[in-house]
């Protein structure tokens, strides 16, 4: 049976997101799960992050990404073809 993973939002301590701990997909500096019925995903860095590269995640799923949501290229960007990050996650700090 495929083991399932449990995490919570730091922008929302109610919104939670699980992913299957199997097989994730190796990019460059990120290792990215499928969640249990694959309608997301949950990407971990390998490495720590530093306060600037925290900082910067946290513009894009927040500031940057209502700046997208009130834009024209909205259904692009969120909907068609590239998947905007949208909450983040920690596992073991």
């Amino acid at each position: 049976m495929k083991k399932t993973i449990k995490v919570v939002s730091v922008l929302d301590t109610a919104k939670s997101y699980e992913y299957v701990d199997e097989n994730p997909i190796r990019g460059g500096v990120k290792d990215v799960y499928f969640s249990p019925d694959k309608d997301y995903v949950v990407a971990f860095y390998r490495n720590p992050l530093d306060e600037g590269q925290k900082e910067r995640i946290m513009r894009i799923v927040s500031t940057y990404l209502q700046s997208i949501q009130n834009g024209n290229a909205s259904e692009y960007f969120l909907n068609e073809i590239f998947r905007w990050p949208y909450d983040i996650v920690e596992r073991n700090d």
